[in-house]
């Protein structure tokens, strides 16, 4: 091979460095004390989007008087786009795109705190323990799930949750609220029941016997295990450890509904719980807030659930939004870690528009009739209006027929299926992926039937939500192109100073943004 091949190779898979910051005019102190770091995880331009077309759009939106905070913080604000893509690969996970904004610096696939080459690196929350701030880490999925794992924790996969559990622990952060319970009790749970009042059903995955609630209170942490006790101790200066579901935490449609027996606090309440105990700080704070299952909903393609799960992020951005309002020494940020589902609101054939008189003279001679189906604001409150997400009416259905499943979702959605759609939601085929050794052995031997890009699909039974989702998805005018991640530059939405808002917007890539955002907070 020639040289010049070896270079050519060298400089498309080396890792690409962080661009140089770029110096901007104005002064050069941000008078930043407080960063809130809000992260939708899969939330892309396409969702943040979608939830400004309900908000407009819908007959029945629930902004009838104001937009979402989003769109409000952007209004107020500035605004950029941020490239998520990994240290060595394409398309990032929530483990090494969050990891890229804690650390400021590249990183790897499905890895928690670690660089490109492999190397713990402390991250933007130890770093601000270790300068007197005082931190927090809010999620509604579990404490040691990708996310918020990246932000205190160094571990070379995110499935070790064991061990983040520990080194969240050890991170010294004032404010732990989540899930995940499980991780936190030792092997068979030691009468956890007795101990504690934990209103929910516990289990217990760790491998040993460490027993870290015990260790959380001898570290000076206030327990929480439902709204209540949340309110309660939640109090200025009082470390506080809240852990409101034993894996992760309700979704949005089923809190809304309240088809669940659940005392859990709202993301927006989670969030106003960290602000009351961090805003005593002497020295300032840092606050990440993940809104985890828009994520889940788009790996599901379930346009329903997404819907929700977006407006339960917004509410906490609004929580923080009236907190700041009349400060001047508070950043806000608002991204994502990647997009999830490649989806999107499309025009089509599905219901042709009848002929429409108009009274303007552009139409004194014909009607309007567009070719095309270019979407009805009424089917965003049909899609709101889903009573709960798709994976929960398949487990009803428990492997029931297909008139059943039929049944199903003309009780719970707008979008019922037909007899034939729901036989081939049910059907099964041999899963090509499959394979008797190795990597993909855990692959089952069957998948749901999906027929279009079934690689994009490999979440085993699960994906047969996504099949179910797919299926009405040109009845709800969306697409979905994939179950997994996309390479989707993702907004990023701030507001606070404006000398801080210019170095964190424009077009950036994550790991530099998690530079700045260190930059602005911890070295200026």
């Amino acid at each position: 091979m020639r040289v010049s091949s070896l270079l050519l190779l060298a400089a498309c898979t080396a890792p690409r460095p962080i661009p140089e910051p770029i110096v901007n005019a104005g002064p050069p102190h941000s008078q930043v004390r407080n960063l809130i770091l809000f992260i939708g995880d899969g939330m892309g331009p396409q969702q943040v989007g979608f939830l400004d077309l309900y908000a407009r759009r819908a007959p029945g939106s629930p902004f009838a008087s104001g937009a979402p905070a989003m769109m409000r913080l952007a209004e107020q604000g500035m605004s950029g786009f941020s490239a998520t893509d990994p240290g060595r690969e394409l398309v990032v996970d929530s483990a090494c795109s969050a990891t890229q904004l804690a650390l400021g610096l590249p990183s790897l696939s499905e890895v928690i705190g670690l660089d490109v080459h492999g190397e713990p690196q402390p991250t933007i929350l130890q770093r601000a323990e270790a300068k007197g701030l005082w931190t927090g880490l809010v999620s509604d999925t579990r404490l040691t799930h990708a996310t918020p794992a990246s932000f205190a924790a160094h571990q070379p996969h995110r499935s070790m949750e064991d061990e983040i559990a520990v080194q969240m622990l050890a991170s010294g952060a004032e404010v732990l609220l989540s899930g995940g319970l499980r991780h936190f009790a030792p092997q068979g749970g030691a009468d956890l029941s007795e101990r504690y009042p934990i209103p929910y059903p516990t289990t217990a995955t760790r491998r040993d016997e460490l027993d870290l609630l015990k260790r959380a209170e001898e570290q000076g942490y206030q327990l929480a295990f439902d709204r209540q006790s949340l309110r309660e101790k939640a109090q200025p200066g009082q470390k506080l450890l809240g852990l409101f579901a034993s894996s992760g935490m309700t979704d949005a449609i089923t809190v809304r509904e309240k088809l669940a027996a659940t005392d859990e606090p709202t993301l927006r309440e989670m969030t106003i719980a960290a602000l009351d105990v961090l805003e005593s700080s002497p020295e300032g704070f840092f606050l990440m807030v993940e809104g985890g299952q828009i994520d889940w909903a788009a790996h599901a393609n379930d346009t329903g659930w997404m819907l929700h799960e977006l407006l339960r992020l917004d509410a906490a951005v609004d929580a923080a939004m009236t907190w700041a309002a009349d400060r001047d020494d508070t950043l806000i940020v608002v991204t994502a870690d990647h997009e999830t589902g490649g989806f999107g609101v499309s025009y089509s054939m599905f219901e042709l528009p009848e002929p429409v008189e108009l009274p303007g003279a552009g139409f004194a001679d014909r009607p309007y009739q567009p070719s095309y189906d270019f979407g009805k604001p009424e089917r965003l409150d049909a899609i709101a209006n889903q009573r709960r997400p798709l994976f929960a009416l398949l487990d009803e259905h428990d492997g029931g027929t297909a008139e059943a499943l039929v049944a199903l979702t003309t009780t719970d959605t707008a979008f019922p299926l037909t007899l034939t759609e729901a036989q081939r939601v049910l059907s099964s085929r041999d899963n090509p992926h499959h394979r008797p050794e190795g990597p993909q052995s855990r692959l089952p031997q069957t998948m749901p039937n999906i027929q279009e890009l079934e690689a994009y699909y490999p979440a085993g039974e699960r994906a047969r939500t996504s099949l179910l989702a797919r299926t009405i998805a040109h009845r709800q005018g969306v697409t979905w192109a994939t179950g997994t991640h996309t390479h989707t530059p993702v907004p990023v939405l701030v507001w606070g100073p404006e000398p801080a808002m210019r170095r964190l917007t424009g077009w950036r890539h994550h790991a530099e943004l998690g530079a700045r955002m260190q930059e602005i907070l911890l070295d200026d």
